[in-house]
């Protein structure tokens, strides 16, 4: 008869168990796991319009290849988060990134004209940056807990502001450029302002002598009818 020692056999059991508990642990954390660098940048432009460019770089291969499967699903998604008025996604299988561009075109964007100061004023909205978008079944990436609570934590550059910083996914770095016509710009809450100069049609409505001009217009238009008319 073989005896068994039950301290022998109860702690080989613990053991066990522990191995298979960390084994479960790396297995989980090996398959749910993504890392990529994000590089999203917003372009202004002086007609209010706007295009959101998000390149992600340095994909693991597995996430990759599914990502490069489910660009209709990914373009659906980012349309629908952010009301994009067109979505277009380039991928590159030599460097293993994709980039995702947009064109904006909503009150996300704001203009106005101030006669007073003689500017053309663009408030540009931040708060929908913070939105989710689903890469594949198991991947995504979720800009609000990427992304600083307000915009003033953001750096100043020449034209605008950016922030970067690593995350457990990778690199992040976020970019809003304004106009190039731009000569000043700040941050109001979360909404970044730019002031640009008056454009020619702008300047032409807003001349005092505008008024002259239509004015010469229909006496010329006047005397060109009479005469065809009665000769």
């Amino acid at each position: 008869m073989v005896i068994v020692n039950s301290n022998w056999r109860g702690g080989t059991l613990r053991k066990i168990t522990v191995i298979i508990i960390l084994s479960l642990f790396i297995l989980l954390f090996l398959v749910g796991s993504a890392h990529a660098d994000i590089y999203m940048r917003l372009n202004v432009y002086d007609d209010a319009t706007a295009r959101l460019n998000i390149k992600i770089t340095n994909m693991e291969p597995e996430i990759y290849d599914e990502i490069s499967s489910n660009k209709a699903a990914i373009t659906t998604a980012v349309a629908n988060a952010i009301n994009a008025s067109s979505v277009d996604i380039v991928s590159n299988d030599t460097v293993r990134s994709i980039e995702i561009i947009c064109s904006l075109t909503d009150e996300r964007i704001d203009q106005e004209v101030n006669m007073d100061k003689m500017l053309q004023i663009i408030r540009v909205k931040t708060e929908w940056m913070k939105f989710s978008l689903p890469l594949t079944q198991n991947v995504s990436i979720d800009f609000a807990q990427l992304l600083p609570s307000k915009v003033s934590a953001w750096n100043k550059t020449d034209n605008g502001y950016i922030y970067t910083s690593t995350s457990d996914f990778g690199k992040v770095t976020f970019e809003i450029v304004g106009p190039s016509s731009t000569t000043s710009f700040y941050v109001g809450g979360e909404t970044v302002i730019f002031e640009l100069p008056l454009s020619k049609s702008d300047l032409f409505i807003s001349s005092p002598y505008i008024m002259l001009v239509i004015v010469i217009i229909l006496i010329l238009v006047a005397i060109v009818y009479r005469k065809l008319r009665y000769g």
